[in-house]
């Protein structure tokens, strides 16, 4: 018996709170809930979920199964079938095209030839579209659903309506319930993308239900922003389209009273085999964090092998908190004393505290409050030739923020310089706004490419490019069966003594 589920003859209790079967099969068989995703709220694991519905004899029956899994890639892709989303058609394509030649099985004579053979035995047609069976089917669905015999009198019959925006307005406008972007592209049999596109140009987005649909890694980002970073479901939006340059482009989770968005990356959706531009070394995520800082939105963006790891998403709720300025303890610098560190120390509270963690420098300081390390600030000799030092890491400790700690500790190093030396340093463009280089006198030099990762989806092991940089890098890596991830770059600032 799993220690976190109490089993009853009607049911069970499950962290101090009762579900009877009638609420189990609610869960799963209505409300669509995923064995997976029951077995994140129950807290336990799948295997748990499996046993729990074995026991109660609870399961979805095929024809609810077939109604749920529609539901639920409409609700996620806008279609009803997995082989209209086009990452997934296209991922189907290439395994099918590598088993049966490059035009794919269709383009496989033996394989047509034993298709049509199967439909005629079965059948007694050679095609699924010459079935009188599958005909009156068809028929009688949208004869049920339309009031019309096919999709083409059905897409005749609302043409007058699609192709006049004054029309269009007024008909929307009329609905006693607004409808989902899906249901009015099976209304009007129009592509997905094309309801959008043209709901977006017209400004008709408030007479559609826009449902937020974000994966279980956005929602709990969500979750902590309200139990930690003391937001509201008033303060979060989701899945908000129409704010940056490229309307059809989406924020994840924004916060308007900030003016900051949150992108969760998948690394599957986002690697290059979705994102290939500039050779693979896509500046999708770049672009897209520039047009947003150009309408004053700030783009903090979560890659999910950074999130699976709990040091790195330590440091990513740390920083989260920061930006929303709800960490609990205020320093002022002027209480704090700057002390050179030992490499250990250094080592220990960046490997702690920073989003990159550890790193090469030669100089290192740190701010001490009553006998603690609470900020950490690091130098190396600069590797490109007309600079002579770069600023490699700067953090407080996690909850901390040392008013002017940055300041009093780049003072303290510039106290050390001769004249006319030159500072380099990088902000990451993917988690900084990059302002603490203007508050320290720094200037921007220049935009720089997007720095990558190699992913391997079958053993799940990560590459960094500083890794694996080298002659092939490209082919080699490829033929291993990695796929390269790209951030959004770095912006190069410079300081000259």
């Amino acid at each position: 018996m799993n220690s976190k589920i109490t089993y009853l003859d009607n049911g069970c209790i499950v962290q101090g709170t009762f579900y009877s079967i009638a609420d189990l099969r609610d869960l799963y068989c209505v409300q669509n809930i995923s064995q997976y995703d029951m077995a994140s709220l129950f807290g336990v694991g799948r295997s748990t979920i499996i046993e729990l519905f074995r026991r109660f004899n609870i399961s979805k029956d095929s024809e609810q199964a077939k109604v749920n899994r529609k539901q639920g890639l409409l609700k996620k892709y806008g279609v009803d079938s997995a082989m209209k989303v086009p990452e997934i058609a296209k991922k189907s394509h290439e395994i099918l095209c590598q088993k049966y030649g490059d035009k794919g099985p269709l383009g496989n004579a033996e394989v047509r030839q034993k298709s049509k053979e199967t439909m005629l035995s079965r059948y007694g047609v050679q095609f699924p579209s010459q079935s009188p069976d599958i005909i009156s089917k068809k028929q009688q669905k949208y004869k049920q659903v339309y009031g019309v015999d096919n999709h083409w009198q059905l897409h005749i019959n609302h043409y007058d309506i699609w192709s006049d925006p004054a029309r269009l307005e007024q008909y929307l406008r009329q609905l006693s319930q607004k409808p989902t972007y899906a249901e009015l592209a099976e209304f009007f049999n129009v592509d997905r993308t094309g309801i959008n596109a043209k709901i977006l140009k017209l400004n008709l987005t408030k007479y559609i239900d826009i449902r937020p649909a974000y994966s279980k890694y956005e929602k709990e980002v969500v979750d902590y922003l309200k139990s930690t970073c003391g937001l509201t479901d008033c303060d979060i939006q989701c899945n908000v389209r129409g704010l940056l340059p490229n309307p059809t482009q989406e924020i994840d989770i924004y916060i308007p009273s900030k003016k900051i968005g949150i992108e969760f990356n998948g690394d599957y959706w986002h690697c290059d085999l979705f994102y290939n531009d500039h050779g693979g070394r896509s500046t999708y995520h770049q672009d897209k964090s520039l047009g947003a800082e150009r309408v004053g939105i700030f783009l903090f963006h979560i890659f999910e092998y950074e999130w699976l790891l709990p040091e790195k998403r330590a440091n990513i709720l740390n920083r989260l908190c920061t930006l929303f300025g709800y960490n609990q303890i205020k320093i002022p610098a002027r209480k704090c004393l700057v002390v050179e560190l030992t490499r250990a120390q250094k080592k220990n509270f960046l490997s702690q505290y920073h989003i990159q963690g550890n790193d090469r420098s030669a100089k290192y300081f740190g701010l001490e409050y009553n006998g603690e390390i609470v900020a950490c600030m690091t130098f190396g000799r600069s590797k490109f030739v007309g600079y002579d030092w770069e600023l490699s890491r700067f953090c407080n400790k996690h909850n901390t923020i040392v008013q002017g700690g940055a300041s009093k500790l780049f003072a303290y190093f510039i106290s050390t310089l001769s004249p006319g030396s030159s500072i380099v340093s990088y902000n990451d463009i993917t988690k900084t706004r990059g302002d603490i280089y203007r508050i320290l006198g720094f200037q921007l030099k220049s935009v720089n490419q997007p720095n990558y990762v190699w992913i391997n989806f079958h053993n799940h092991d990560i590459r960094s490019r500083y890794q694996e940089q080298k002659a092939g890098e490209n082919a080699r890596m490829v033929k291993a069966g990695y796929h390269r991830l790209c951030d959004c770059g770095t912006k190069t600032w410079v300081y000259n003594v």
